[in-house]
C-alpha cells in the first residue's frame, strides 16, 4: 500500500504495489544489499501514474528484529491515466529511506519514504514525486 503525490499539489492518492525483492548480506556485520523490482500505482487524484520501480537498497540490521535502509530507485513510467499527451518523462529517479521489522522468521513489515530527485513533468517542471509506503515481505529464500 502506498500514499503518493506531487510536491506542488495538495491532492494525494492511496494505491497499491506488488513485486519481488532479494537480499544479500555483505560480510558478517549486518550490512546488506537488497535489489527489488515492483509495479506501483502512484501520482495524485488527478493524475494516476503506473511505474515499474527498480530500487537498489543498502541496509543495516540492528539485531534480529529491525533494519534501516536507504537507496536509489529508477521508476520506469508504463502508464498514465487521463493524460493522452504523456506530459511526464519516461524515467523517474528517486531516493529511498526506510526501516523494517522482522515480524516472524520468514516475513517482515516495512515503512519507506521515496522522494523524487528532479522535476518529473516535461513542460512545467513542477512535479517532484513523493511516496510513503507500508509493505509486507514474505521471504522465500534466506
Amino acid at each position: 500500500m502506498n500514499f503518493s503525490g506531487f510536491r506542488r499539489t495538495p491532492e494525494t492518492k492511496f494505491s497499491y504495489q506488488a513485486g519481488l525483492a532479494g537480499k544479500k548480506y555483505i560480510g558478517n556485520l549486518g550490512w546488506f544489499l537488497q535489489p527489488e523490482v515492483f509495479y506501483s500505482r502512484e501520482g495524485n487524484l488527478n493524475q494516476p501514474l503506473e511505474f515499474i520501480n527498480v530500487p537498489v537498497i543498502l541496509g543495516f540490521d540492528f539485531g534480529d528484529n529491525f533494519n534501516v535502509h536507504t537507496g536509489l530507485q529508477a521508476g520506469f513510467l508504463v502508464g498514465t491515466q487521463g493524460d493522452p499527451d504523456n506530459d511526464y518523462h519516461n524515467v523517474n529517479a528517486v531516493m529511498n529511506f526506510g526501516f523494517e521489522f522482522y515480524t516472524f522468521k520468514k516475513t517482515s513489515i516495512g515503512f519507506r519514504f521515496d522522494y523524487g530527485l528532479y522535476d518529473f513533468e516535461k513542460e512545467t517542471g513542477t512535479s517532484v514525486t513523493y511516496t510513503f509506503e507500508v509493505y509486507l515481505i514474505g521471504w522465500f529464500i534466506q
